[in-house]
C-alpha cells in the first residue's frame, strides 16, 4: 500500500496534463487506491480536479477520508469554493456536518463565510445542521451577518436557523452584528424570526446601543419602531452608558435627537407645604416665598436654599440685597452668618452666594421658627439692621429636603441611564 501511495504521489502532479492522453486511473485497482487518490486531490486541489471525483467514487473511494490537514474531501471542496465538487460528494452521501480541526467550522459555516449561496443551498438540502457552532460559538447565520450576506441569512432563517445563538466570548448575537453594520434587510429578517431585540453582550450592549455608537440612524430608527428598550446600559471604559449617552459621546447628534424623542425632561417641581422644590440632574433648590407666610408684605420676596452640581450648598435671599452680613437664627439661636462676595475680573462683577453647610441645614429642619437678618455694613459705622424676616420651619422643611435628595438621586440615575433628557444649556445639558 505504501509503494502504491508513493507511485500515486509521483503521478498526481502530472495527472492533469496526461488526462486527455491516457487513462490516469489504470493503476487504481482497489477502493484503497481510489481513497488514496481522493485524499491526494483534497490535499492538492486545483480547479478542474472535481471532474475526477465521480470516477474515484465509482471505484470505491471513501468520501470521508481525512487528509493531512484533518479535513474531508467535502470540506476541501467547500473551502475551494467548488460547487460542483461539493454537490458530487454530497450526492455520494458525504457527511455535511464534519468540522475543521481547532476552529470547529462546518462546511455550512465556511460556505456562508464565502457568501456562496449555491453551496449553502446544497448543504441545507443535504440536511446540514444550520445551528451547529464552531469553537467560538459562531453559527453559519452569525458569519452571514458579519459578511452582510442577506440572501444567505434569509435562506438560513427560513431553514430553521436560530437567530438568538450568541458567540461564547462576548455574547454577541446576529442582531448585534446586523445593527452594527447597518444592514436593515438582515435586521428585518432576524426580527421577523423572533430575534431578541434587547439581547445584551457581556458588557451590556444591545443592538440599539451598537447602532447608536456607530451613528447608524436608520438602524436606530428601525429598532425604536420595533420597541427596543432605550434604557438598557452598557459598561464602556468603566463607565455606564445608555444608547443616548453613547451617541452623545460619539457626537452623533441625529441619533441623540432620535433617542431623546419621547423622553421626559430631567427635572421635577413639587410643593412641600409652604416650600417650593425644583429638582433636576445634579441640582435642586428649595424656595420659600415670604408672602406665603406673611400676607402683609407688599411685594414677594423669597429665600432659596440651593444644592449645586458640585454638591455644595448655598442660599440666596432674592431680595435685591446682596451685601452686608446675613444671619440665620433658629428658635432664637444664631446658626449661620455669611456674606455675599463680590468678585471682579476687570470686565464684569460676579456675586458669590453665601455657602451654608449641611449641618446648618439640618438644624433648620429640626427647628420650629427661623429668622433671617440682613445687617448692612456702613463705612466707619456700626452694622445697621436692614431687613428681618421670620418663617416657619419644622416638618415641612424636613420633608422638602428629604424629598429633594431622593428625587435628585432618581433623576441623576435616570439621566445617566438615558431615561430622561436635560435640555441644552442647563448645567452642560445633554
Amino acid at each position: 500500500m505504501k509503494i502504491t501511495a508513493f507511485i500515486l504521489v509521483l503521478t498526481f502532479f502530472s495527472f492533469t496534463n496526461i488526462f486527455a492522453q491516457s487513462d490516469p486511473f489504470s493503476k487504481i485497482k482497489t477502493p484503497d487506491d481510489a481513497t488514496a487518490y481522493l485524499k491526494l486531490i483534497s490535499e492538492n486541489f486545483k480547479a478542474g480536479d472535481e471532474k475526477l471525483l465521480p470516477t474515484l467514487i465509482k471505484k470505491g473511494a471513501d468520501v470521508e477520508v481525512i487528509n493531512k490537514f484533518g479535513v474531508t474531501p467535502l470540506l476541501c471542496m467547500v473551502l475551494a469554493n467548488s460547487y460542483e465538487g461539493t454537490q458530487i460528494l454530497l450526492d455520494a452521501s458525504a457527511n455535511p456536518n464534519v468540522t475543521k480541526p481547532k476552529t470547529g467550522g462546518t462546511p455550512l459555516f465556511f460556505a456562508a463565510q464565502m457568501n456562496n449561496l449555491k453551496i449553502v443551498q446544497a448543504l441545507i438540502n443535504a440536511k446540514a445542521d444550520v445551528n451547529r457552532t464552531n469553537s467560538r460559538g459562531l453559527t453559519p447565520l452569525f458569519i452571514a451577518c458579519v459578511k452582510n450576506a442577506k440572501e444567505i441569512a434569509a435562506l438560513l432563517l427560513n431553514s430553521g436557523a436560530n437567530p438568538n445563538i450568541s458567540d461564547t466570548k462576548k455574547q454577541t448575537s446576529p442582531l448585534h452584528i446586523a445593527a452594527e453594520r447597518n444592514n436593515i434587510a438582515i435586521m428585518m429578517y432576524l426580527m421577523k424570526a423572533k430575534a431578541n431585540i434587547d439581547a445584551q453582550t457581556s458588557n451590556g450592549a444591545t443592538p440599539l446601543f451598537m447602532a447608536a455608537s456607530k451613528g447608524h440612524a436608520l438602524a436606530v430608527q428601525t429598532l425604536l419602531i420595533a420597541k427596543a428598550n432605550k434604557h438598557l446600559t452598557a459598561t464602556i471604559d468603566k463607565t455606564t452608558r445608555s444608547p443616548l449617552l453613547e451617541a452623545q459621546a460619539q457626537k452623533h447628534g441625529n441619533i441623540v435627537t432620535l433617542l431623546n424623542k419621547g423622553l421626559p425632561r430631567c427635572n421635577k417641581s413639587f410643593e412641600q407645604g409652604i416650600w417650593d422644590v425644583f429638582v433636576m440632574a445634579d441640582y435642586y433648590s428649595i424656595k420659600l416665598t415670604f408672602d406665603k407666610v406673611d400676607q402683609s408684605l407688599s411685594y414677594a420676596t423669597s429665600l432659596t436654599f440651593e444644592r449645586s452640581p458640585n454638591g455644595r450648598y448655598s442660599f440666596d435671599t432674592n431680595l435685591g440685597v446682596r451685601f452686608g452680613v446675613h444671619q440665620i437664627f433658629v428658635d432664637g439661636i444664631k446658626v449661620f452668618e455669611g456674606k455675599f462676595k463680590r468678585q471682579s475680573n476687570g470686565k464684569s462683577l460676579k456675586i458669590k452666594l453665601p455657602s451654608i453647610d449641611l449641618k446648618t441645614l439640618q438644624k433648620l429642619t429640626k427647628g420650629k421658627m427661623a429668622e433671617l437678618r440682613i445687617m448692612q455694613e456702613q463705612y466707619k459705622k456700626a452694622a445697621v439692621q436692614k431687613h428681618t424676616f421670620k418663617f416657619p420651619l419644622g416638618e415641612d422643611l424636613r420633608k422638602a429636603f428629604y424629598k429633594a435628595e431622593n428625587e435628585l438621586k432618581i433623576i441623576t440615575l435616570e439621566k445617566n441611564e438615558g431615561r430622561c433628557y436635560q435640555p441644552k444649556g442647563l448645567f452642560g445639558g445633554l
